[in-house]
């Protein structure tokens, strides 16, 4: 079947989901795939907090890892199944991989690659390195 376009199944906390975004949602090929169960992740230390939820340090199938963990009332449940579709469709080099989520009600997480450094509001501050511009354009391209 056709895969649908990011653009497509993007949401907002207001608006209901796209029939398609449910679909994949609740779709067993997809829940296989990016299903973790929360029994298989080892939380370390929390590394920040932000209007959607509080991200962790923790160890998955051996590897450190970031997870987001939802607010409860900080989104709907919508907006963050919406959220794990679109991921599950991203896959480029210079965006942080999606590795899975929990899938388990009442918890609700986001598994994703860990990033040495900081978060993007860090990197932000730091000085622009010598050929940073031309590193992004061609990244982008």
């Amino acid at each position: 079947s056709e895969q649908p376009q990011p653009s497509s199944i993007i949401t907002t906390s207001d608006k209901p989901m796209p029939p398609v975004a449910k679909e994949q949602f609740e779709d067993d090929s997809f829940r296989n795939k990016f299903g973790v169960g929360l029994y298989e992740l080892q939380f370390k230390e929390r590394i920040g907090s932000g209007a959607a939820g509080t991200t962790y340090a923790a160890e998955y199938k051996g590897k450190k890892v970031a997870v987001k963990v939802a607010g409860s009332n900080e989104i709907s449940l919508e907006g963050w199944e919406a959220e794990v579709v679109v991921l599950g469709y991203l896959g480029h080099p210079n965006v942080v991989n999606f590795l899975g989520a929990v899938m388990e009600p009442p918890t609700h997480c986001l598994v994703m690659e860990f990033c040495e450094g900081g978060d993007l509001r860090m990197a932000l501050r730091r000085p622009t390195p010598k050929g940073f511009f031309l590193r992004m354009v061609r990244g982008i391209a």
